[in-house]
């Protein structure tokens, strides 16, 4: 097997984990921001809309990058690099928004 076909291998594998851990997080970060519309108060618009942009977030890297990948076992038809560095940031948004959640739930100890 030729050198590239093992790193394309590799990226392909770091890419399946990049967006499978945007998808559990966009899912974590989703319900977070959706126990707050069944409460009354002024954060609940500002809820509403972190909840569909982590939604967002989760569908994209279902639809662009897990299924492809696993169930038809086939690319999504764009470069590599292109799909790292659009996971990359998709997965930077997730983390962040999560690890913003979990300071806050620390803090309320």
């Amino acid at each position: 097997m030729a050198r590239g076909a093992n790193l394309n291998h590799s990226l392909e594998t770091v890419l399946l984990v990049q967006r499978g851990l945007t998808v559990i997080l966009s899912g974590h970060n989703a319900f977070y921001f959706a126990s707050y519309l069944t409460r009354r108060g002024r954060r609940r618009l500002g809820a509403t809309v972190l909840a569909f942009i982590n939604l967002a977030l989760g569908v994209e890297s279902l639809a662009f990058g897990v299924l492809p990948m696993v169930l038809l076992n086939t690319g999504t038809g764009f470069a590599l690099s292109s799909q790292l560095v659009a996971a990359s940031l998709s997965l930077a948004v997730a983390l962040v928004m999560a690890a913003l959640i979990l300071r806050q739930r620390i803090r309320r100890r």
